[in-house]
């Protein structure tokens, strides 16, 4: 019998979804894509027996990225986080994020803008996910603004509509809290590193 290829499956259906005249930037919008994501298991992506799952491991170092697909609509892949790594407070202009936790708890700490022209923002998300969980965020609203702190070692899917390009560039920021408002700074980007991972699970196209 054959198995069914999920991560092929995921692919076909975020281009199908976002190229549909309807489509928009919402979790209604997203909804079949959510649906998909949460069939998807650590065997499809070839996560099964991954070095931060195994038993008096604790991994250290570099935040790693696994790249399982992209073009010019959609990027797809697994972020890994060793403990107390952090990815600093980022957004993501004009795009969705959909993300799966697949294994380890997180920080997440996510702000959406109040008012863009003095940089004031709201607290939207300050919780620790955990695996199975999925969150998204919007151009406007879910947290699109957002750091991530493993507390574990730490693993998540992201699904990024559309990818990051000269048009829509990542900007790093900083809180600053004054009376109860929360501005955020635009800063140059923080020095951390994220180390490419071979991706060994489902291919990402179907294949004959």
């Amino acid at each position: 019998m054959c198995r069914v290829n999920e991560v092929a499956t995921l692919v076909r259906l975020v281009k199908e979804t976002i190229t549909s005249p309807t489509f928009a930037h919402t979790t209604a919008g997203v909804a079949p894509i959510l649906t998909c994501l949460s069939n998807l298991t650590l065997n499809h992506l070839g996560m099964e027996n991954h070095q931060f799952l195994r038993q008096n491991t604790q991994p250290s170092g570099a935040i790693r990225y696994q790249h399982i697909y992209q073009d010019s609509s959609c990027s797809i892949g697994v972020f890994l986080l060793p403990p107390n790594a952090t990815i600093p407070l980022h957004d993501h202009p004009n795009m969705t994020v959909l993300t799966r936790v697949l294994f380890g708890l997180a920080d997440v700490e996510a702000y959406d803008w109040q008012d863009r022209t003095n940089y004031t923002a709201d607290k939207v998300r300050n919780q620790t996910v955990q695996p199975g969980e999925i969150f998204t965020c919007h151009p406007d609203s879910g947290g699109n603004i957002h750091s991530i702190t493993a507390r574990k070692p730490f693993a998540m899917l992201d699904v990024i509509i559309p990818p990051y390009s000269a048009e829509r560039e990542c900007q790093y920021y900083r809180v600053q809290t004054w009376k109860n408002t929360f501005r955020l700074k635009p800063i140059v980007e923080p020095y951390f590193v994220i180390e490419p991972e071979p991706y060994v699970g489902f291919p990402a196209l179907d294949t004959l």
